[in-house]
Formats: C-alpha cells, structure tokens, sequence
C-alpha cells in the first residue's frame, strides 16, 4: 500500500469505516466500525460493546482511569488493538467496505465505558499517523499517511 492522498465526501461529518483486530487473538473476526475523525479529542475512543465483541475483558487493560468529555466522566481502559483503514467510497457513495488502503496502525486503543455511535479517532493515536485537510464547504476531507 502507497501513501497516497484519499479524498472522502462528506455532508455532515468525517466518518470512515475502520477495521478493529485483537492484536492477541488472531481467532476472534475483525470488526468493522464507522469512525468519527474528532480533531477535538486528545485521544480515540472505541464503545464498550467493540471491547466485548473483540474479546478483551475491559477491566484487564492497562491504565485504568477516567475520562471527562462532552458526555461526562467515564471509565476507561487500555487494549493493544490494530487498527485498518478501509476504502470509503464505490461510485461516489459511502458504503461498508471491504479493502484496506492503508497498512494496519498497531497501538494502545482506548475502550471507554459509554454507547457511542462511532469509534471516535483523535489527535494522540490516530491523527499523528495521517495529514489530515478537511474543507467543510467542499463537502470533502482527505488523509495521507505520514
């Protein structure tokens, strides 16, 4: 995989599809999950319900703390998980993808004890691994992995 520039299309918010892999069970599938680029936040945020499904036991993470945001204080936990890029768009719609576009980013994700709709992507641990311009009145955003 290059690292080229890949636009996406947006019309409310920069969504991508992610594909999330425990990095210490390779027997557990992979999931797919839409994911929110929140130049906003310090850190990514996955919901509690991607922590089960990956089977990590959430209360086994490394630093165990809490975390105060937008939504209030909660609870969080610490997964090495690898997270993949997938390809966005198939004739200019947004649909679930399938391929990887750029190689898979290992790191420590932080699962957070709340229902989110989106795995929230911050600056931290997603964003330092992309240049990241977006023009809102365009309607569209690229990354490029840096």
């Amino acid at each position: 995989m290059s690292s080229k520039v890949i636009q996406y299309s947006f019309q409310y918010r920069p969504i991508i599809y992610v594909l999330l892999e425990n990095t210490h069970d390779s027997s557990v599938p992979p999931l797919r999950f839409a994911a929110l680029i929140d130049t906003g936040a310090t850190i990514s945020t996955v919901p509690f319900s991607a922590c089960k499904t990956l089977k990590h036991t959430f209360e086994q993470g490394t630093s165990p703390t809490s975390v105060f945001g937008v939504g209030g204080s909660r609870r969080i936990f610490v997964h090495a998980t690898r997270l993949t890029v997938l390809e966005p768009v198939i004739n200019g719609v947004m649909v679930p993808p399938s391929k990887p576009i750029f190689e898979a980013i290992d790191f420590q994700l932080t699962f957070v004890e709340q229902h989110l709709s989106f795995v929230l992507l911050g600056q931290k641990d997603f964003l330092q691994h992309f240049k990241y311009v977006q023009n809102a009145q365009a309607g569209w955003f690229s990354l490029e992995r840096i």
